[in-house]
């Protein structure tokens, strides 16, 4: 065992020699009123990382730590599965050696990713949906599939030059389609989802795209199911359901259909294996069920101000103020019904300046539901 005091100064140090031990285990870091940070290691590499109470995970445990004041730390070999404080999630997994992700998590923010950019809504299950038109390449071979980011601004994204981060962010564009969630998308890229998350926010604060969830189980399906398990299994299924879910990062009201899988292996290992057979009778019921569609959310002026803004700057907020005293007259502060909705992009879609048309026109379209 290790033990060690550390401050902002010397925490980056500490975490150097601990790595260079080689040795597989856990440091807990301690920090007065931040809670706990747990950092799974694994010879040189870093497994994980997850502060708790705050629920940070990965790079962004990591980034938090790296910014407290200091605190008392220690490290215990010989990691073991039934060590682990709590079940390791995917946002959790970092994967990188410890001088790598230093070199990450204490890059100044402007020079890596920007500080505002709010990661908490963006779980392995959120699914990104385009909202500008990024045509095919012309070329042909393997590449014709890949999408032109030139419509993306890289510039704006604060992407490095260099061209390995470009065709990275391009292979990312590529692959989004509406229905691969965060996870998915890591997984094909072979990049840690944090990554991956970090690109989504930046798109998504540029208005490129938006994020929602994919397919879900319905809602009565799942109510039957759980009355089900309880007529197994009896009142435990209630708290084996709540830990199996808070496993794989869902909530009951809104059950992703691809967490299906891990969602069965928590209830299962929870069970007694002579009820396993049943149990996998109902999970195949449920996953018979038709996916349902989460709805869409409501329309929002603020939300098309919000992206429209990054595409046009400043001048956006003027535009949608005029085009609705267009459609309201007035102060034009009243919600929006549904035929006035297409009135009010009609009107702005007529104001648009030349400037970065094209782009403004797919966001606008995608707002006509």
């Amino acid at each position: 065992m290790f033990r060690a005091t550390y401050t902002s100064e010397t925490l980056p140090l500490l975490l150097r020699y601990v790595a260079s031990l080689g040795q597989t285990g856990l440091m807990r870091c301690h920090s007065s009123g931040a809670g706990v940070t747990v950092i799974g290691i694994s010879g040189q590499q870093v497994v994980s990382c997850t502060t708790v109470p705050q629920h940070l995970e990965g790079l962004a445990a990591v980034q938090a730590l790296t910014r407290h004041a200091g605190g008392t730390c220690h490290f215990e070999e010989s990691w073991a599965a039934e060590e682990e404080p709590a079940p390791l999630s995917a946002a959790s997994l970092i994967g990188l050696s410890m001088d790598d992700l230093l070199g990450r998590v204490l890059v100044a923010p402007d020079q890596m990713h920007p500080a505002h950019l709010d990661l908490t809504h963006i779980g392995p299950h959120s699914v990104p949906f385009p909202l500008v038109a990024a045509p095919a390449r012309t070329t042909g071979g393997a590449e014709a599939d890949l999408f032109d980011l030139d419509l993306l601004d890289l510039d704006a994204l604060e992407i490095e030059s260099d061209r390995a981060a470009t065709e990275s962010h391009r292979l990312l564009w590529a692959l989004i389609d509406g229905q691969r969630s965060a996870q998915a998308l890591a997984s094909a890229l072979g990049q840690p989802l944090d990554e991956v998350r970090w690109t989504l926010a930046q798109l998504e604060q540029q208005g490129s795209l938006r994020l929602g969830t994919g397919p879900v189980l319905p809602a009565a399906g799942v109510t039957e199911f759980v009355w089900s398990l309880t007529a197994v299994v009896g009142p435990v299924a209630q708290l084996l359901m709540r830990d199996a879910l808070k496993a794989v990062g869902a909530t009951k009201e809104a059950i992703p259909v691809e967490v299906l899988p891990g969602l069965k292996a928590d209830v299962l290992r929870g069970c007694p294996v002579s009820r396993h057979p049943q149990i996998e009778v109902l999970f195949a019921a449920l996953a018979s069920l038709p996916p349902v569609q989460p709805a869409a959310p409501p329309f929002s002026p603020q939300d098309l101000t919000h992206q429209l803004t990054h595409l046009l700057g400043p001048i956006a907020r003027e535009l949608v103020n005029e085009s609705l005293q267009q459609v309201q007259g007035g102060a034009a502060t009243r919600p929006l019904d549904k035929a006035q909705i297409l009135s009010f992009l009609n009107a702005l879609q007529a104001l648009l300046p030349p400037a970065r048309r094209v782009e403004a026109v797919s966001l606008l379209q995608s707002f006509r539901r």
